[in-house]
């Protein structure tokens, strides 16, 4: 079987989650547009509390976006590692951190799961309650044996995320400050072309709109729901950031995972009122959760200090179509390691 076939048919619950996603914000836009041509009224965000009827779309556009928003402010979410990384919890050392060769770090790993700990004090224990429920019906599979009891066997140990229920000091987590020093500067190296080119580029656009005479809250409504399906094509399918900019290997170690939440409101900041306010102020929180994260703990974005980031404990198989598309248009550039 080649790699191709393998990737489309080995395709993780995660993965089938964010195709069905971008299904939704696709329907999500094609209403938009049918709006946009026979109903722009209806596109329009003020005056829902007085009459909520005639303002259904921009309600549930706001259930969206508010619940999308919501689930990257906390740990018990199940979405990808790529947004998850900023917590302490989806951590795994390497031998930079640790300080140990690769052989003692292997020893290390055996050694804490001999000892039978698990996490309950330190953090949030949902990975356990996700590997004991899989581990339970992995043992009644085995009970009822046929020949599919080895795939799921192998199905079971792809998922389930062993490493993280490990109890590893923070020593083992910890990096000199000459180390944040030098991600730091790094990571502002990948997100600056960013920053630049999305504040031009919807400068531009508004700029357009309001020549037009288009710049109203319908347009800015319909934008939004351009960028939020454009962020889950990101996701799945291409990410143009990371072939112009960025330059990383993938989903899992974007520096601006999390920034897609500001960024899919940010046509919204052209059509001042409570409701744009609100999804904005929401957005900003997680923007801020995931910078200040970055700034201080910046170990935890960068494949080298977090063994999370890496291929080989990758459980979110996010590449599938994305890793052929992009290797087609360039090939992924290595990282040099810190100096």
């Amino acid at each position: 079987m080649s790699k191709a076939k393998k990737r489309n048919i080995e395709t993780t619950k995660l993965f089938r989650n964010y195709l069905v996603q971008l299904c939704l914000r696709a329907v999500l836009l094609s209403v938009a547009v049918v709006l946009w041509f026979t109903r722009p009224d209806l596109l329009e965000i003020r005056g829902i509390a007085s009459n909520p009827s005639s303002h259904a779309f921009a309600i549930v556009l706001f259930v969206f976006l508010t619940l999308d928003f919501s689930t990257k402010l906390t740990t018990r979410s199940k979405i990808a590692i790529g947004s998850m990384k900023q917590y302490k919890h989806f951590q795994i050392p390497t031998t930079r951190t640790a300080g140990k060769g690769a052989d003692e770090l292997f020893d290390y790993f055996r050694s804490l799961a001999a000892s039978g700990g698990e996490r309950h004090a330190q953090m949030h224990f949902h990975p356990i309650e996700a590997a004991r429920e899989a581990l339970s019906e992995l043992r009644g599979q085995l009970r009822q044996g046929g020949a599919d009891a080895m795939a799921a066997a192998k199905q079971t140990l792809r998922d389930v995320d062993v490493l993280r229920l490990l109890p590893f000091s923070d020593d083992d987590l910890d990096v000199s400050q000459e180390i944040r020093s030098s991600f730091r500067k790094r990571r502002l190296n990948e997100v600056a072309g960013v920053i630049v080119a999305w504040i031009l580029l919807n400068a531009c656009i508004a700029m357009a709109l309001y020549i037009l005479g288009m710049l109203d809250e319908r347009a800015c409504v319909g934008w939004t729901c351009l960028y939020f399906v454009f962020d889950m094509v990101c996701v799945v399918f291409w990410c143009p950031l990371q072939l112009l900019f960025m330059r990383n290997r993938c989903c899992t170690t974007c520096q601006i995972f999390n920034w897609d939440a500001i960024m899919a409101v940010t046509p919204l900041m052209f059509a001042p009122c409570w409701y744009s306010a609100v999804l904005v102020a929401l957005a900003l929180v997680v923007l801020l959760r995931w910078e200040i994260s970055a700034f201080i703990y910046p170990e935890r974005f960068f494949e080298e200090t977090n063994a999370s980031l890496s291929c080989a404990n990758c459980r979110d198989k996010l590449c599938k179509l994305r890793e052929p598309i992009f290797e087609s248009l360039a090939p992924t550039s290595k990282r040099g390691d810190i100096k």
